[in-house]
């Protein structure tokens, strides 16, 4: 079976239809409906979202189980919250921070270490973030530890975590996060292979208020919905530039895995 690396990968672009396009900044991005992107990865399936300077960026297929997840509404192990009404907000008289005490659904900022430091500022709200998020607490904690094993092919990525569509205003830097509102523009949106029959949770925090998070519904469309409320949640991660990899890609089946 033959083998790639990521020069490999990236000697094999496109110009139309689907698969890796260059774009031009030294970054890569798969766009289309159906790319060769495919990746067999602890124990579950991935698609490759692109290759930059850091390495080999990566979505789960689907969303994830999400038992032992505090943030999981009800018995649906397949639906968390974002943030937890009380957690950071203004019902725990403002624990999270002064940016997160203005609202009463949660807060919508990923984490309390971001770049650069100080107040967050969204719009005409600003103030102090003292907490992460439960959802980013879950997949950096148990998810990565647990699920992952801390596979120690992922590596840290930054990741932008500005409020929408301004989102590299600000950056966090770890090893799991979500997806932004431009990325997933950028494969080509409602159109490509990341649309899904569920909803699902972004990264991006609405720019008009302190609680909305931006998530992609089943229909393809983007849309806010309170930090609070239950969604789908589609893990990205990097793995390192340094992998060989082996398989076609084109399929679940005919996954790509790590040599």
């Amino acid at each position: 079976m033959p083998t790639y690396t990521v020069n490999d990968l990236k000697a094999n672009t496109v110009t139309t239809g689907d698969g890796l396009y260059d774009n031009g900044d030294g970054t890569y991005t798969y766009k289309g409906s159906n790319p060769a992107n495919y990746l067999s990865f602890a124990g579950n399936i991935w698609r490759i979202l692109g290759i930059d300077s850091t390495g080999i960026k990566i979505i789960s297929n689907e969303r994830i189980d999400l038992t032992g997840y505090s943030g999981v509404v009800g018995s649906n192990s397949l639906l968390g919250q974002f943030d937890g009404q009380g957690l950071r907000d203004s019902s725990s008289n403002g624990a999270g921070g002064t940016y997160c005490s203005q609202g009463s659904y949660g807060c919508n900022i990923w984490s309390r270490d971001y770049t650069p430091s100080g107040d967050y500022t969204n719009g005409s709200y600003t103030g102090t973030v003292l907490l992460d998020s439960e959802l980013k607490t879950f997949l950096n904690g148990t998810y990565y530890t647990s699920t992952l094993n801390s596979n120690s092919n992922i590596i840290d990525g930054t990741y932008n975590v500005g409020p929408y569509n301004n989102e590299s205003s600000y950056t966090w830097t770890g090893k799991v996060a979500l997806l932004t509102a431009p990325e997933y523009r950028a494969a080509g949106g409602s159109s490509s292979y990341l649309k899904k029959s569920f909803n699902w949770w972004l990264l991006s925090p609405s720019a008009s208020n302190a609680y909305s998070v931006f998530c992609v519904y089943s229909g393809g469309d983007i849309t806010g919905n309170g930090a609070h409320y239950s969604s789908g949640v589609r893990p990205v991660l990097y793995l390192s530039s340094n992998i060989t990899l082996s398989g076609s890609g084109t399929d679940s089946n005919n996954a790509f895995t790590i040599s």
